[in-house]
């Protein structure tokens, strides 16, 4: 630009020309909208570091939360899958050992060794061969028996604690749900040939034979250790649970009563 009272050039930033000495009337301008700029230009970058600030801070949690939660589903996933891949090998190599089982629950059947069976079903994972829903199921032939032996287990429990005066089962407190848990126990293997899940294989004259030995254990206990007749015991399947809730409930509290006498 040129200095309006010499005609020189001189630049916009000149507060003065160099060659007249006169003042430069646009550099003060020049300086003031520069100012404003710059004003201007810290205001827009405040604003816009004000706002990346809170996208971040909601941003970074969000993502943090999705990762995590991406992780989570990965994981359930994963977990599912090897549990699905190890019950698959479990079922494999229990229907392996078949042959070897079968010995041993007819050993166990033998010997009246009812516990025996029911703890080998839980431990030995037998139920994983049991099942006509079973991938491989080899030993669906002794469902009932599992059955029957499971029952006569926490029948057997009950009896045992009430011999040898464990009192918590029949405390005020307990006394009803064990008296619950026995008469459904007992119902369920009284009426167990009744069921129409069990498979052809299962209701062979051999097996049933296995059950009503199973059943007979359980009725001499009832005779020996709860005070109930061979009369009382063929009726039991004819009950209601309720009924037979309340008739434990009675020899309970009466075989108590004649204790402390």
């Amino acid at each position: 630009m040129k200095c309006p009272n010499c005609g020189a050039n001189i630049g916009l930033e000149d507060v003065y020309c160099t060659y007249c000495g006169s003042p430069n009337p646009f550099a003060k301008q020049h300086q003031e909208q520069m100012r404003q700029y710059q004003q201007q230009f810290e205001e827009t970058k405040a604003e816009v570091e004000k706002k990346a600030n809170r996208f971040a801070n909601i941003a970074v949690p969000l993502t943090i939360l999705a990762i995590l939660l991406a992780a989570l589903i990965g994981a359930a996933i994963f977990a599912f899958s090897a549990d699905d891949i190890g019950r698959t090998i479990r079922t494999r190599q229990t229907a392996a050992n078949a042959k070897e089982y079968r010995s041993r629950i007819e050993k166990a059947l033998d010997d009246g060794d009812y516990g025996l069976i029911d703890y080998m079903y839980n431990t030995d994972d037998l139920y994983l061969v049991t099942s006509s829903y079973s991938e491989y199921p080899v030993l669906m032939e002794y469902e009932m028996i599992f059955r029957a032996c499971r029952y006569y287990a926490s029948i057997y429990d009950v009896i045992g604690d009430w011999i040898m005066g464990q009192e918590y089962r029949f405390s005020d407190e307990w006394i009803d749900d064990t008296c619950e848990y026995l008469a459904t126990d007992i119902l369920n293997l009284y009426s167990i040939e009744s069921k129409q899940w069990f498979d052809e294989s299962c209701m062979t004259q051999e097996k049933l034979d296995q059950v009503h030995a199973i059943q007979e254990r359980v009725t001499a206990m009832l005779i020996t250790y709860i005070g109930f007749t061979r009369e009382e015991t063929e009726q039991i399947a004819d009950q209601s649970e309720t009924k037979l809730q309340r008739i434990f409930m009675e020899r309970f509290s009466q075989e108590s009563a004649d204790s402390a006498s």
